[in-house]
């Protein structure tokens, strides 16, 4: 009876141990192919998102629930806040600004009553100006759009109103300016509002 070939069966031992370690590498290989192209969560997150203005307005700011401050709104955009609940379009823009000739006609062609209290800059950041809005706010029966060209103005008398109308302590005031996007006029509100603390008016910083 022939003998069994020893050494074709100790190759044939050595290879299945290499076939099956190669095997199992590839098998490797193809779990991380599909896990790398799995499509990665984009949910999940557990800080919470800050409102986001559904009116499309340029510079837009949900300061709260009710009230959105920004830039010049299109008629589109008019129809649009309508039909989220807005009720009351506030506009600083001046007599004559490009841009808002056809606003007053366009606000309440979508149901919107429109509010003008023009504010042309800095000077214009007035105890009177801040006591209109805070009317104007006041008898809206929904939603507030507030704007102006860019929404500088618009968060700037915003704050102003704080202070004057709300009783918001300075600091506050000049943070929800800035929560409503303004910009080159805040040195200009808190001038403002340093001037009325020297005559009396509003919650001010204790003296040093």
């Amino acid at each position: 009876m022939p003998r069994p070939n020893l050494p074709t069966s100790r190759a044939t031992a050595t290879a299945r141990p290499a076939s099956l370690a190669l095997t199992m590498l590839c098998v490797a290989a193809i779990a991380a192919g599909c896990a790398s192209t799995q499509p990665q969560a984009t949910g999940g997150s557990t800080t919470p998102l800050e409102p986001r203005a559904t009116v499309p307005i340029p510079n837009a700011r949900q300061v709260d629930p009710n009230l959105l401050v920004g830039g010049q709104p299109s008629a589109a955009a008019l129809r649009t806040a309508a039909a989220a609940g807005y009720t009351t379009d506030i506009s600083l823009r001046t007599a004559g600004e490009p841009g808002s000739e056809n606003e007053p006609a366009e606000a309440r062609s979508a149901g919107l009553r429109f509010v003008s209290i023009p504010v042309a800059g800095a000077d214009d950041l007035t105890v009177a100006n801040a006591k209109a809005l805070g009317a104007a706010m006041a008898s809206s029966e929904g939603k507030v759009l507030l704007h102006c060209a860019s929404g500088n103005r618009a968060s700037a008398l915003l704050g102003l109103k704080a202070f004057v109308v709300d009783g918001v302590d300075m600091a506050a005031a000049l943070q929800l300016a800035r929560d409503a996007g303004i910009g080159s006029l805040e040195p200009a509100l808190e001038a403002r509002m340093r001037a009325l603390c020297a005559e009396g008016v509003g919650s001010c910083p204790a003296a040093p």
